[in-house]
């Protein structure tokens, strides 16, 4: 008797936590009111080094997740999405990935501008080299539920998609996934294949900078 209630009490504790981690996207949509600056500004660019701001609106709530932690973990380096991270709790970033998660294009679409940064069919061609659709899916449209999370990228700015890129390779960014996959790409590798993936239509959009 005293094993099953033990039983019970640890799987209605699992039950609340699942139920938790899910994320609320009510509360979402009102903290997500501070990324709208910089997020919901189409074309939005970083100062140094320059590139766009990338669109959120529309990712895989998992890997939203995943990259705010990296952010307050000292894994990716980018002073005000330190900031922004370290001022969460583990249940605020599920209740602003799922907002976002929620927020998807009514129609897929592409960075239109995409070919002027790289050679898109050389860019496929590196994809294919490199097996990225095992976890991006063959045309960046990244599948749900993989381990560790894999972003959409199809769509996504390509001077965003490049400068990850490089962030990997110069280590600014740690994963022993991509380290291993950027390691021998060249600079013309990296900007084809962002130039490729930006090119993808896809569900990310900019964040709607007023909403009811």
């Amino acid at each position: 008797m005293r094993i099953a209630v033990v039983t019970l009490a640890l799987v209605a504790a699992m039950t609340a936590s699942e139920l938790r981690a899910e994320g609320d996207v009510n509360e979402g949509r009102t903290l997500s009111d501070t990324c709208v600056g910089c997020h919901g500004v189409d074309g939005y660019t970083n100062a140094y080094p320059t590139y766009k701001v990338p669109m959120i609106a529309g990712q895989h709530a998992a890997f939203i997740v995943y990259a705010l932690e990296a952010y307050r973990d000292g894994e990716r380096e980018h002073p005000t999405m330190a900031g922004q991270a370290r001022g969460l709790s583990d249940q605020e970033f599920q209740d602003i990935a799922a907002f976002l998660a929620s927020e998807q294009a009514e129609e897929m679409r592409a960075y239109p501008r995409a070919r002027a940064t790289g050679n898109i069919r050389r860019g496929e061609e590196v994809a294919g080299d490199r097996g990225c659709a095992a976890c991006h899916g063959s045309d960046g449209n990244s599948p749900e539920g993989m381990q560790p999370p894999s972003p959409i990228l199809a769509g996504q700015y390509a001077d965003y998609l490049y400068q990850s890129l490089r962030q990997y390779k110069d280590g600014t960014r740690t994963s022993a996934v991509m380290a291993g996959q950027v390691q021998n790409l060249s600079d013309r590798d990296m900007r084809d294949l962002a130039a490729f993936y930006a090119s993808q239509p896809g569900p990310l959009r900019v964040m709607e900078q007023y909403r009811r």
